[in-house]
């Protein structure tokens, strides 16, 4: 067998010695700051000498593995050489087989080594960048979700008849509950990644600081109408159908509601509904706001000023709970407007069943 010229066997060593040392470097500098604090380095030593060109995207923590891998296939390549020659050594000449074969055994194992480490860094930073947060990482529940309280229609006493009404299909047919707390809520997403509401619940606290529970009343289900259509403020509005624009703050509809007013009850349309705006999921920091209806509860005293408590559960079974009061007109100009849509007919609910909708059905008749 041809034996190499000495020159050329130190030269290859030499390279693939400088190979094993780069990529030890590399791997030192990659496992100790990662790939995207090693790209900002590369670019402020690229940036600082003159003479190289402008590199505007500064990449390199791709550049970086792509010349790795060549230098490894490189370093493959010798490394198959070296394998062979040891074979051959052992074969014709045992008494050299250590001194040959001591300086490949360690770049077997620093390429494997390598090879190993620069894969796994190299797939966490990866991971790292196209994967969200996750729940974990939130230092704590209530920074997932914000609440708030835009907008607060609250109808003193407990009377069923309120300013607006809900009517829908029932056992008793056709059927007309009180909406006694109307609320325009905002939802705002706190979070890095895009994220899903699955529930939401309110809590008001009574005399006695007790939080009781408000039941829902889920106006995409009904029909909403107002009873006050024959009010001066209203006549303008049926004749030429438009929005009851109403700024934020909290607004007690005191009047009292006579059974004659179910005779001219105008079909509204409170837009957006929050039910429904929460079917699409929240983008990253971003807010979804709407129209939510909530019975009245028995024995609440009727205050101007409450203290509400919201819930918020998110599609990975995480919880926020929010803190809230009536809202108050703010010194400031805030520009969001509730909407409510006056879009008619003026129909009579007279002939509808009327009752509050977390009243329970009674229990059918046995038959004896």
């Amino acid at each position: 067998m041809h034996k190499p010229h000495p020159i050329a066997q130190s030269t290859i060593r030499f390279l693939w010695i400088a190979v094993v040392a780069v990529t030890g470097g590399f791997i030192a500098m990659v496992g100790g700051n990662g790939l995207q604090q090693t790209n900002d380095h590369l670019c402020e030593l690229w940036r600082a000498l003159p003479f190289l060109p402008p590199y505007e995207k500064c990449e390199f923590e791709q550049i970086l593995v792509y010349l790795w891998l060549c230098a490894a296939f490189l370093g493959a390549g010798w490394l198959c050489l070296e394998i062979y020659r040891w074979i051959f050594t052992f074969k014709t000449r045992r008494n050299k087989l250590i001194s040959l074969s001591v300086m490949t055994f360690f770049f077997v194992a620093g390429g494997i080594v390598s090879a190993f480490l620069l894969l796994s860094e190299y797939r966490q930073a990866r991971t790292v960048i196209a994967s969200p947060p996750t729940q974990e990482a939130v230092t704590h529940p209530n920074d997932l979700f914000n609440a708030e309280i835009r907008v607060a229609l609250n109808s003193t006493g407990r009377s069923p008849l309120t300013l607006y009404m809900m009517q829908y299909p029932s056992s008793f047919g056709s059927t007309a509950s009180p909406l006694p707390y109307l609320f325009y809520l905002q939802i705002t997403n706190r979070q890095d990644f895009v994220s899903t509401v699955n529930s939401y619940k309110l809590e008001v606290l009574d005399d006695r600081n007790q939080w009781l529970p408000m039941q829902s009343i889920p106006i995409e289900e009904g029909i909403i109408y107002t009873l006050n259509s024959t009010a001066p403020a209203f006549r303008g509005i049926i004749q030429n159908p438009g929005a009851i624009r109403t700024p934020k703050g909290t607004y007690r509809l005191a009047t009292s509601m006579q059974p004659s007013a179910l005779q001219n009850a105008i079909r509204v349309n409170p837009t957006p509904i929050l039910n429904l705006a929460l079917q699409k999921p929240l983008s990253p920091h971003g807010s979804v706001e709407g129209w939510a209806a909530f019975d009245s509860i028995e024995g609440l005293a009727d205050v101007p000023q409450r203290h509400f408590k919201i819930t918020i559960k998110d599609s990975a079974s995480a919880t926020s709970t929010i803190s809230t009061d009536n809202p108050l007109p703010g010194k400031e100009t805030d520009t969001s407007i509730a909407l409510i849509w006056v879009t008619g007919p003026t129909i009579d609910l007279s002939g509808a069943h009327i009752k509050f909708y977390s009243e329970p059905f009674p229990l059918p008749k046995e038959n004896k």
